[in-house]
């Protein structure tokens, strides 16, 4: 809108230096050669002569470009004030957009964890208040929870803010656990096992687990199970994906992330989460070796694998996380 200003602002200006320079130009060259000499006088030189014609010309001229100069004028002031009629409408609509009225929903603002949970590869066991750290990055997903994401309208009033949850609640530790741990394992602890979770709640989603079990990772061995272990100096962690077979002919398929922590390295306190999970049958018998599910995940037999990662996996409600989960190492 300022550009708006200036250009109209330039066009005039230009215009009435063009109209200035004009009337200078015919009041100091009033053209004497083309001046029709009174009584005769057949030069300037020959007799006293009057530039009748000229200098009514030249008045002429001076009137003309003063009245275009008033247009000139008026049109600027009628710019300036459209400009700034549209500034006062552009402002009237931000101050609009500000205020809770606007829409008539600010009151109504409220997180969907059913919302979320029915968009790809999230599932069931999300909910808004546990995802705020995917607000920015999954912003298309995370619009189902417009509190926890602190995106509703003006005006809302948004719920107090908890006090920090400390280490220990945490993770859940019992009065022997506090004593096993000091406070700053407690904490550290605390921070590497969070921050795991979180990453492996992006990491190993459906899309990433079936792609590893059918070619694994940029082209190497299959991955139907994978294990990584990290080494820090109170506290060792390890996270990945591991199966747990029932029978040879079905598959639970679990996203862990355990950690063990000490000060002594002969007392520990360890924690396990379960991510997610998927269940599926796999017991036709494989061209290799037994049923698709031994071929596969015993002996990583790229075609059984290949078959697995087509087929539909049913994603496992965390409550149903049962005593097959603690066969995980």
């Amino acid at each position: 809108m300022g550009q708006l200003v200036r250009l109209a602002a330039i066009i005039c200006l230009s215009s009435y230096a063009s109209i200035q320079a004009s009337a200078t130009e015919v009041v100091s060259s009033p053209h004497w050669d083309r001046v029709d000499f009174s009584w005769g006088c057949s030069s300037f030189s020959g007799c006293a002569a009057t530039p009748v014609l000229g200098e009514a010309k030249a008045e002429k001229t001076l009137v003309d470009l003063k009245m275009k100069e008033v247009h000139l004028k008026a049109e600027i002031q009628h710019a300036e004030a459209t400009v700034n009629g549209l500034k006062a409408k552009d402002s009237a609509v931000t101050s609009l957009l500000q205020t809770e009225e606007f829409d008539g929903d600010a009151s109504g603002c409220a997180d969907d964890d059913a919302c979320l949970q029915a968009k790809l590869n999230w599932g069931s066991s999300y909910t808004c208040s546990g995802s705020t750290q995917w607000c920015s990055s999954h912003a298309n997903d995370m619009a189902c929870c417009p509190v926890s994401c602190s995106t509703c309208p003006a005006g809302f009033s948004y719920p107090p803010t908890p006090a920090p949850t400390s280490a220990s609640d945490l993770l859940g530790l019992n009065d022997q656990e506090k004593d096993t741990l000091s406070s700053e394992t407690q904490s550290n602890m605390a921070s590497k096992f969070s921050s795991r979770v979180q990453n492996n709640e992006d990491l190993y989603s459906e899309i990433n687990v079936k792609k590893w079990t059918r070619e694994g990772d940029q082209g190497g061995d299959v991955m139907p199970s994978y294990g990584v272990t990290h080494v820090y100096e109170n506290c060792t962690v390890k996270s990945g994906y591991s199966p747990v077979i029932v029978n040879q002919v079905s598959v639970k398929l679990y996203v862990f992330v355990k950690i063990a922590c000490s000060d002594d390295h002969t007392n520990y306190v360890s924690r396990k989460r379960i991510i997610r999970g998927w269940k599926f049958e796999c017991g036709e018998l494989s061209s290799q070796v037994g049923t698709l599910c031994t071929a596969c995940y015993t002996y990583y037999h790229k075609d059984s694998c290949a078959v697995i990662s087509n087929y539909a996996w049913e994603e496992l409600e965390l409550d149903d996380a049962d005593r097959a989960a603690a066969a995980i190492q």
